[in-house]
C-alpha cells in the first residue's frame, strides 16, 4: 500500500513538468527549425530557415520571436537586434540592399525612439522618431554640407530650428512643413543679414534687412521681394519713406538726401514723378 500511495503521486509530479528538448524540426511548407524546443514549441535560442529563403537565428518564446536575434531577409534586408512578440522592439541595427543603414531604437516593426539613419547619397539623420518618421529634436546633414538642427515633426522640419548652408549662410528660427515659415533671422555669407516674417522660405510680410554695404531697410515684404510700406536708408545718408513695389520706390513716398533736400510725392519705378 505504501507503494502504490508513493506511485500516484510521483506520476502526478512527471506528468506536470515541461521537456525540453533540442532537435530539427521539418514543416510541411518547406521551413525548417534548428534549435531549442520546450512541449514541441520553439523556445530558447534556435535557428529558422523559412521556405522562402528568410533565416533568423537567435531568441525565440512560445512559437514566437522573441528576445534578441538576427534576422536575414531574402530580398537582402539584415537585422540584429531586440524582438517582442515577433516585431523589432527595442535596440537595433538594419541594414538594406541600397546601402542605407539605422542604428536605434524601434517599436513594433517601426523606427521609434533615438536613432540614427544615414542614407547612400551620404545624407544622415541623428536624432528622435515616431512610427517610423522623424519626429522630435535632431539633426539631418545633406552630402553637400547643409545641416539642420532642431525639432521635426512627420519627416519634415517644424518648429524651431538652425539650418547652416555649405557656403556659410544661417537661419535661425520658425519651420512649417520643410521650409522657412513664421519669425527667422538669415545671416547671409557676404555679410547680408534679415530679421523678420517669412513663407515658404521667403522674406514675406514685415522684416528688416541689412545689407553689407551699410544700406538698411525695415518694412513690409512679399516672397521676398520689397512690396508695401517701408523705410529704405543708404549708406550714403539719402532715406526714403513710402511706397515699394519689385525692391524699387513706387507710390507715394519721401526722399530725404543727405544734403538736406527733400522731394515728397509719387514715385514710379524709383523716378520722382510728383
Amino acid at each position: 500500500m505504501r507503494f502504490k500511495r508513493f506511485l500516484l503521486p510521483l506520476f502526478l509530479l512527471l506528468s506536470s513538468f515541461s521537456f525540453a528538448q533540442n532537435d530539427t524540426v521539418y514543416y510541411d511548407t518547406g521551413d525548417k527549425y534548428i534549435g531549442d524546443q520546450v512541449n514541441g514549441l520553439c523556445e530558447g535560442t534556435g535557428t529558422m530557415i523559412w521556405a522562402e529563403g528568410d533565416v533568423y537565428s537567435g531568441q525565440w518564446k512560445q512559437n514566437v520571436i522573441h528576445g534578441k536575434g538576427h534576422m536575414e531577409w531574402a530580398n537582402g534586408d539584415i537585422y540584429d537586434g531586440h524582438w517582442l512578440n515577433g516585431k523589432k522592439s527595442g535596440y537595433g541595427i538594419q541594414t538594406w540592399p541600397s546601402g542605407q543603414s539605422y542604428e536605434g531604437y524601434w517599436l513594433n516593426d517601426f523606427i521609434h525612439g533615438q536613432g540614427t539613419y544615414t542614407w547612400t547619397e551620404g545624407e544622415t539623420y541623428v536624432g528622435e522618431w515616431k512610427n517610423g518618421l522623424m519626429s522630435g529634436s535632431g539633426k539631418y546633414t545633406w552630402a553637400n554640407g547643409n545641416f539642420y538642427t532642431g525639432t521635426w515633426a512627420n519627416d519634415s522640419r517644424n518648429g524651431k530650428g538652425a539650418m547652416t548652408f555649405y557656403n556659410g549662410t544661417k537661419y535661425y528660427g520658425d519651420w512649417k512643413d520643410g521650409k522657412q515659415n513664421g519669425k527667422g533671422t538669415m545671416n547671409y555669407s557676404n555679410g547680408d543679414k534679415y530679421v523678420g516674417e517669412w513663407l515658404n522660405d521667403k522674406e514675406h510680410g514685415k522684416g528688416k534687412y541689412w545689407w553689407a554695404t551699410g544700406d538698411y531697410y525695415s518694412g513690409e515684404w512679399e516672397f521676398g521681394i520689397r512690396t508695401g510700406k517701408g523705410k529704405l536708408t543708404w549708406a550714403n545718408g539719402n532715406s526714403y519713406n513710402g511706397y515699394f513695389k519689385n525692391n524699387l520706390c513706387d507710390g507715394v513716398g519721401k526722399m530725404k538726401y543727405s544734403n538736406g533736400s527733400k522731394s515728397k510725392g509719387v514715385w514710379k519705378e524709383n523716378v520722382f514723378v510728383e
